[in-house]
C-alpha cells in the first residue's frame, strides 16, 4: 500500500481493528488477549505506525455479524471506541447485510465517541430509508459504499434510498464507495468494474436521476473530509 500511494500519488489510508467474529475468534477469542493489550496496540498503530514501517493507521475498524452482536464483536466496539477517545481517529464499521448499524452505535455512544466521525458501512446491504435515516439524524455518517454490486440489490434502490435521505436534509451524513477487493473486481485484467466505475458509471446516473454537483461534491469530497480528518 505504501508503494502503490508513493508511486501513483494517491492518499491511501490503512485501517487498524479488526473483521466480525468469524474471522477473529481463532486470534482474540482463544488467546489471552487482555482487553488493554489489543487497545495499546491500536494506539501503536495509529500514533506510531504498524509493526516497523513507520506507516501509520488513519482508521479504526470494527464489525458485526449477519443480525447480531456477539460478545467478541461487543468486545472489540468498545476497545475500538477507547480507542478513537485516546487517539481522535475516525472509526469505520462492516455491517453484515447491513444490519446492526444501530446497534453499534448505541455502543459507540455509551463509550462517549464523537458519532460525527463514525460511517456506518454497507448500509446499501439492507436499503431501508428508516434505518438509513435514524443513522443520519445521530450525526453519523451512512456508508452506501456497494455501489455497483447488482446480485444484493440494484443501484435504483440505493439511488431512491440517497434521493430519501437528500430530501430530508442528509446530504452532509452520506459517504459511496464499492468496497471491492478481489482480483475479480479489478478491471484491466479481469474485467471486474473496476475502482473508477463509481466515477464512470454511478456518478453520471445520479446526474442523470437530478442530484445536483453541489450535492455529489458533498458526498465525494466534502464528506470524507470531515469524517477522516482528525
Amino acid at each position: 500500500m505504501h508503494e502503490i500511494a508513493k508511486k501513483t500519488g494517491v492518499n491511501i489510508i490503512a485501517v487498524a481493528g479488526f473483521k466480525e467474529d468469524i474471522f477473529i475468534k481463532a486470534w482474540l477469542g482463544n488467546q489471552a488477549f487482555e482487553d488493554k493489550v489489543i487497545e495499546q496496540q491500536l494506539v501503536k498503530e495509529i500514533t506510531e505506525g504498524v509493526g516497523d514501517t513507520g506507516v501509520r493507521c488513519g482508521v479504526l475498524k470494527a464489525a458485526t455479524s449477519y443480525n447480531r452482536v456477539t460478545p467478541l464483536e461487543e468486545k472489540v466496539l468498545h476497545i475500538v471506541a477507547r480507542v478513537h477517545k485516546i487517539t481522535g481517529a475516525p472509526i469505520v464499521t462492516h455491517c453484515t447485510g447491513g444490519t446492526m448499524g444501530l446497534e453499534q452505535l448505541n455502543v459507540f455512544e455509551k463509550e462517549g465517541v464523537d458519532l460525527s466521525h463514525v460511517s456506518i458501512g454497507h448500509c446499501d446491504l439492507n436499503p431501508d430509508p428508516w434505518i438509513a435515516e435514524e443513522i443520519a439524524k445521530r450525526g453519523t455518517f451512512v456508508a452506501y459504499d456497494s455501489v455497483g454490486k447488482a446480485k444484493y440489490h440494484p443501484d435504483s434502490q440505493r439511488v431512491e434510498v440517497l434521493r430519501t435521505l437528500v430530501d430530508a436534509g442528509y446530504e452532509q451524513n452520506i459517504l459511496l464507495g464499492m468496497d471491492i477487493g478481489r482480483q475479480s473486481d479489478c478491471k484491466v485484467k479481469y474485467g471486474g468494474l473496476g475502482h473508477g466505475w463509481l466515477l464512470t458509471n454511478f456518478v453520471p446516473r445520479l446526474i442523470s436521476e437530478g442530484f445536483s454537483q453541489q450535492v455529489i461534491n458533498e458526498f465525494l469530497v466534502e464528506n470524507p473530509k470531515r469524517w477522516l480528518s482528525f
